[in-house]
């Protein structure tokens, strides 16, 4: 190139087999800009952790951790295999300090003890946050956070980092209060990925904690072959038309069930699908069964829709529901 001149050097691109995987450090800085952007404050907790907090943690891997062979202090003996208990212990401190709304995340390496002990630990790395108290509103006091609420960070740190659809099965793990704890599970990966759903009474109970709190985990290094690349699209230049639809059905059918019978009934036009409630009080539901309360968003992208096209997508997802044999039309 000297020989002949930089300045004739031909300009091309290098050839590449496609985007390199992220690394592990950048998922965890996008996790971080995700959670402090829900309005979750970041903790820092030490990797060693003392034995009693591992001890209600039920079985291996997370009961049991790596022992530092020189410890500093007894607070300071094992290696921590869950971030849990740090997370637990700061919000039980916060609330000790009069702070009685607590949302807090951290993100960082575990490490579990290798079945075989000749074997290297494991040491992957999770994503996790805890809400304590009460949700914020603009207006007035809001109800306490419950599972929702945890299960609404979930979703959008996952779909921020590129991961959309991520469904949530029943789970009873001895982490989470029974009933009220859920698998997360994404596409392309057989084992769940993480958990959400309220701390068990008996967690938190041993590291101090009375209140109720709402955890969540998701391990990074486990998103691969579940993540999609995310696209910038413009706002919808057209309007969207919004009808409602309500029905009882078995209490045992998750929203996310009927989720998947109404999307696949509607058609392209519908966008958006919210539910509005979810009413099961035995005065008025007939038994075994839920009243759900569903919102429907209807839009074109070329056009504005009429009512004529609106209600034939409408009626179509009326009929596949009457069709069920599990579901009444309210």
């Amino acid at each position: 190139m000297r020989l002949v001149g930089y300045d004739r050097a031909p300009a091309r691109l290098p050839r590449s087999s496609g985007a390199p995987a992220p690394s592990p450090q950048a998922l965890g800085d996008r996790a971080r800009d995700l959670l402090a952007a829900l309005g979750l404050a970041e903790i820092v907790s030490w990797g060693f952790v003392p034995r009693g907090w591992l001890a209600p943690l039920g079985a291996p891997p997370l009961a049991e951790g790596v022992v530092v062979k020189n410890p500093i202090s007894s607070d300071y003996e094992v290696m921590r295999t869950s971030l849990l208990p740090a997370l637990v212990d700061a919000a039980h401190r916060n609330v000790a300090r009069g702070v009685a709304d607590v949302g807090l995340f951290e993100v960082g390496p575990v490490v579990w003890r290798a079945s075989d002990a000749k074997e290297a630990p494991e040491e992957p790395t999770f994503a996790a946050a805890i809400v304590v108290g009460r949700r914020p509103d603009w207006l007035k006091p809001a109800g306490p956070v419950d599972f929702f609420d945890g299960k609404h960070v979930a979703v959008e740190l996952l779909r921020g980092l590129g991961v959309p659809a991520p469904r949530f099965l029943p789970v009873r793990d001895g982490l989470l209060h029974p009933g009220a704890g859920a698998a997360i599970h994404i596409e392309g990966r057989d084992t769940p990925v993480g958990r959400v759903g309220e701390v068990h009474p008996r967690i938190a109970r041993s590291l101090g904690l009375e209140e109720r709190a709402v955890y969540f985990e998701v391990r990074l290094d486990a998103l691969a072959g579940g993540r999609k690349p995310i696209h910038s699209v413009p706002p919808p230049r057209f309007p969207a038309v919004t009808r409602d639809i309500s029905f009882w059905i078995d209490v045992a059918v998750t929203a996310d069930e009927q989720r998947a019978l109404l999307a696949s009934a509607a058609g392209p036009l519908l966008r958006e699908l919210a539910v509005i409630e979810d009413y099961r009080d035995p005065k008025y539901a007939p038994a075994g069964k839920k009243g759900m309360l569903w919102s429907l968003t209807y839009r074109a992208d070329d056009r504005t829709l009429t009512d004529a096209e609106v209600d034939a997508a409408h009626a179509r997802i009326v009929a596949a529901l009457a069709a069920a044999p599990s579901i009444v039309i309210r």
